[in-house]
C-alpha cells in the first residue's frame, strides 16, 4: 500500500504541467530563428506558399503522440475537412507511408485518410523528427511573411483547445 501512494505520488508530480510553461506557448523572437523555422516548414509541403499571408502549421507526429492527443487531432482533422483555411497546412510525420498512416486513422475510428490536397501532407520520412519540429505530441506553428513567429507544443490537457485555435481560429479558455 505504501508503494501504491509512493507511485501515485509520483504520477501527479510527472504530470503536473503547466499550461503556462514558457516551453509550451512560444514567441520566437530571433529574426534567424523565424526563418530557419518557415524553411524547414516550407520544406515538409510541397508547392509554393503564400508570400506575405498569415500561415498556420500543424505537425502531427503519429508514432511519437500520446494516443490521446494523436486521436483528438485525427478526429479534428476528419472534422474540419471541408472548412480548413487555405492558409494552413497540417503535415503527418512517421517513417512510413500511406498505409501506415491509413492505419491510424482506422485506429481512431475513421475509415479513410481524408482527401484535403493542398492542405494535407504525408511526411513519410519524418523530415519534421529530423529538423526537431516536434517533441511528442502536435506542434502548431504561425507565421507570416516568412518568418515563424509563434510555436506551441500541445499537452494532453491542452490539445483540444490548440485544436480549436488552429481549426477555429480562437480558443475558449485562456491560459
Amino acid at each position: 500500500m505504501k508503494y501504491f501512494f509512493i507511485y501515485m505520488a509520483f504520477i501527479l508530480y510527472a504530470c503536473n504541467t503547466k499550461t503556462t510553461n514558457p516551453s509550451r506557448d512560444s514567441l520566437i523572437e530571433s529574426k534567424q530563428q523565424q526563418q530557419m523555422l518557415y524553411e524547414q516548414l516550407a520544406q515538409l509541403v510541397p508547392g509554393s506558399l503564400p508570400g506575405n499571408d498569415s500561415i498556420s502549421f500543424m505537425v502531427l507526429p503519429l508514432e511519437a503522440s500520446c494516443p490521446s492527443c494523436r486521436d483528438k487531432s485525427l478526429d479534428s482533422i476528419v472534422r474540419f475537412k471541408n472548412s480548413i483555411p487555405s492558409n494552413h497546412y497540417i503535415i503527418l510525420s512517421l517513417k512510413g507511408g500511406r498505409k501506415y498512416v491509413r492505419q491510424y486513422f482506422k485506429n481512431a475510428g475513421h475509415k479513410q485518410i481524408p482527401d484535403i490536397p493542398g492542405v494535407l501532407f504525408i511526411d513519410s520520412i519524418d523530415k519534421a523528427g529530423e529538423f526537431q519540429l516536434y517533441h511528442n505530441n502536435p506542434s502548431f506553428y504561425y507565421a507570416v511573411a516568412g518568418n515563424t513567429y509563434r510555436k506551441i507544443d500541445a499537452l494532453p490537457h491542452t490539445v483540444k483547445e490548440d485544436l480549436r485555435e488552429f481549426f477555429r481560429g480562437y480558443r475558449l479558455k485562456s491560459e
